[in-house]
């Protein structure tokens, strides 16, 4: 069985990349010598000239209807047959491929005779022989040598084996990061900590930020088992195929997924594989670290690979001086995905809501396409979906956003153009905790000026007065009118925008205060 699902019923799958020698096994019944006994005997008969008749069957009664004329044959591969040719003498008995070459016969020499797996045995009265894999391929038909209208067809079908009572064992491994850059939400008295961010310290009044990655494992999904068995993953070490981890599982698993912690990690970050083999299969009890032995290679039944990443982001806090409409550069990000330099990616940006919560489904910006380590990529601004309600631009004042990494693979160029939500999360897969909420996440505080601050107001108004003198005129008037009103030295006019101005900062700021997000969610 390969990666995608498909079986070779006659065969076992040997281990992907094992270099230790092992080679595909072929499973069914051993060849028997010139004297093993027959499994199943047939008694066959002439009808006249014209046909054949199987009279008796001893040992399976499906492998010819009885007292028909020319019945089909159905031959098993790995099962010993003896006819009885109740006819012989008169009417050889011949064994047949579509081209109607004889490939085993009582007159003259069939193709096949002289094959020892076959063991062809022929005493007159009767004859004998084993379906191998080569006439399971090539028997068409039976016939009398001297009457061509004694003719009848066969079937055959291959030999049933360990592998087909586990042909239903299936498992996906994605690819995946681990070990990578996070931050989780634990609640604490007065406050709510973060395993994560990028630079520690305060934000707000009681949350903190600290930078943290999740705990070496990987995720292996939709497992499928009829049987006790072992979810092993390796990765390659020359020639050797080294255990990373290993999880029991229950017999009649379905659909299952399961976390297995990197205990080994001599081939992280890069390809691992991982296999189903019956329990009974392994030649020992594994640990991680051991070297994978050629007789369990030989018992896995299907296996999958992944690329096996680890991933780091940054989102600085950062500060621009006007506001930042789609098109802008919104930010930038220093990121590195390690473990295969030609994989995509792409960074989006997302927002939080008034609580200061992860806004999953709601993008404001995102990245070119990208591959291994890249410093200060930059976020160009774009809203999806163009009604959310918390992405909205322009974009100004102060607000907390969350950086992620989203995987492209081989989907996309480094370079091409992407926008926000064009592919999915990069899974980030914690021991403890399997998938992190959001994968490979950062957050930072992000603050753009406002088109009409205040400061330049005045700065302008500074300047006009400077350059008028009758502005000096109206400058005294408006201050003796304030001085009559008890006012804060502006007029009426000015003072009211700038108080509203410090109002809504104020608010922005308060608002980029509040507790962020517990739990993440994409």
């Amino acid at each position: 069985m390969d990666g995608n699902g498909q079986a070779d019923p006659t065969r076992r799958t040997v281990i992907v990349g094992i270099g230790i020698g092992a080679a595909t096994v072929t499973l069914g019944t051993s060849v028997s010598a010139s004297n093993h006994e027959a499994d199943i005997t047939v008694t066959i008969d002439n009808v006249g000239s014209s046909a054949w008749e199987v009279t008796a069957v001893d040992g399976d009664e499906n492998v010819a209807s009885t007292g028909e004329e020319n019945p089909t044959l159905t031959l098993t591969e790995g099962t010993r047959y003896l006819f009885e040719n109740e006819g012989s003498g008169a009417h050889p008995l011949a064994f047949r491929d579509s081209e109607d070459d004889e490939l085993l016969t009582q007159s003259g020499d069939g193709a096949l005779e002289d094959d020892d797996s076959i063991d062809w045995a022929d005493d007159d009265e009767t004859v004998s022989f084993t379906v191998t894999e080569e006439l399971v391929d090539r028997l068409d038909n039976y016939v009398c040598t001297a009457h061509p209208s004694m003719v009848g067809d066969i079937e055959t079908e291959a030999a049933e084996t360990e592998d087909q009572e586990t042909d239903d064992a299936a498992l996906t491994f994605p690819d995946q990061a681990t070990a990578s850059s996070t931050f989780t939400a634990e609640e604490e008295e007065g406050g709510t900590t973060y395993a994560g961010g990028s630079d520690g310290g305060v934000v707000g009044s009681n949350v903190a930020t600290v930078q943290g990655e999740t705990t070496p494992a990987v995720m292996v999904e939709s497992i499928t088992t009829t049987e006790e068995s072992l979810v092993v993953v390796t990765y390659e070490d020359g020639d050797d195929l080294v255990i990373a981890g290993a999880e029991a599982v229950d017999p009649e698993t379905e659909d299952a997924e399961l976390i297995i912690p990197v205990e080994d990690d001599g081939g992280f970050p890069g390809p691992h594989v991982a296999h189903i083999i019956p329990a009974d299969g392994a030649s020992e009890e594994y640990e991680p670290g051991d070297v994978v032995s050629a007789a369990t290679a030989d018992a896995v039944v299907t296996n999958d690979e992944a690329s096996v990443f680890q991933a780091t982001l940054e989102l600085d806090d950062q500060e621009m001086d006007e506001p930042v409409e789609g098109g802008d550069v919104m930010a930038t990000v220093d990121a590195t995905v390690s473990g295969d330099d030609s994989a995509g990616y792409v960074v989006d940006i997302h927002p939080t809501d008034d609580e200061g919560e992860l806004v999953g489904t709601e993008f404001v910006g995102a990245t070119d396409v990208l591959t291994g380590e890249s410093m200060e990529a930059e976020v160009i601004a774009e809203r999806v979906p163009a009604d959310g309600e918390f992405n909205e631009l322009p974009f100004t004042g102060t607000d907390d956003f969350v950086a992620m990494i989203h995987y492209v693979g081989d989907e996309a160029e480094e370079g091409e153009e992407a926008s926000p939500g064009d592919y999915p999360v990069l899974p980030n897969i914690d021991a403890d905790d399997g998938p992190v909420p959001g994968g490979v996440t950062d957050i930072g505080t992000l603050t753009a000026a406002d088109e009409d601050d205040p400061d330049e107001d005045e700065m302008d108004a500074e300047d006009d007065t400077d350059a008028d003198p009758a502005a000096d005129e109206d400058e005294t008037d408006a201050e003796d009118d304030v001085a009559d009103d008890d006012g804060p030295g502006f007029g009426p006019v000015v003072g009211l925008a700038g108080v509203g101005g410090a109002a809504a900062y104020a608010a922005r700021k308060l608002r980029g205060s509040d507790s962020l997000q517990t739990e993440q969610k994409e």
